[in-house]
């Protein structure tokens, strides 16, 4: 798979995903609480919430690169994985 990732200093802050439509939605992560009395984050099981991005820059959540104020600064590039298996090696578990 492949998406187009903005990183900042604490790791991804936009990423792209594919929906079940088949459009590619520009994604980050909510807004981190924090518990009032100690000024910590409150840690939740599973990690952070994914939400679409919407804001001034990307109103409706599509990823749309000629669009976006982050691809055209060259913060956002597109990063892949390649997934495979090779036959006949020993010792990988298949």
């Amino acid at each position: 798979p492949n998406q187009m990732t903005v990183y900042g200093t604490n790791g991804r802050k936009f990423f792209s995903q594919y929906e079940r439509d088949g459009i590619r939605y520009c994604m980050t992560y909510a807004k981190i609480e924090r518990d009032p009395r100690a000024q910590r984050v409150i840690r939740h099981f599973g990690g952070r919430t994914v939400i679409r991005r919407q804001d001034e820059a990307i109103p409706d959540g599509i990823c749309d690169p000629e669009q976006c104020p982050q691809y055209q600064a060259r913060h956002c590039n597109l990063s892949a994985s390649f997934v495979f298996a090779v036959p006949d090696i020993k010792g990988l578990g298949l």
